[in-house]
């Protein structure tokens, strides 16, 4: 049995397109939930939940909802080191990805307007 590394399932790969490209940030939680509960034993401290809670952070702040935006970006930052090292952050730049997440968190204390992440 061939077994593929996890972030080449179906779901995290239109996941990252859907992230970077269209920021359908709902429809990234989605795909992401629905493979969440694919995963076996997979609790809520598991790394998928910490890009499900970064994709929820960018719908609300691009809606306006900065105090769920702030609450959920935290949550996310945590989660991630939480489950760091990690399968799922071999295919992405994990260090800038916590480089701007953080820097995502001084903009919306700021209160400035939504301004996209880059998963690379």
């Amino acid at each position: 049995m061939i077994t593929l590394h996890p972030t080449f399932h179906p779901n995290f790969v239109q996941f990252i397109k859907e992230f970077n490209g269209t920021k359908d940030y709902f429809e990234c939680h989605e795909l992401l939930e629905d493979y969440w509960k694919e995963v076996p034993q997979a609790g809520k401290n598991h790394p998928l939940t910490a890009f499900i809670l970064l994709s929820t952070s960018m719908y609300h702040w691009r809606r306006g909802n900065i105090t769920g935006a702030i609450k959920t970006m935290n949550g996310s930052i945590k989660r991630f080191v939480e489950t760091s090292p990690s399968v799922y952050y071999d295919t992405i730049n994990y260090t800038k990805l916590m480089q701007d997440t953080t820097h995502s968190i001084s903009l919306l204390k700021e209160k400035k307007h939504f301004s996209n992440l880059r998963l690379n």
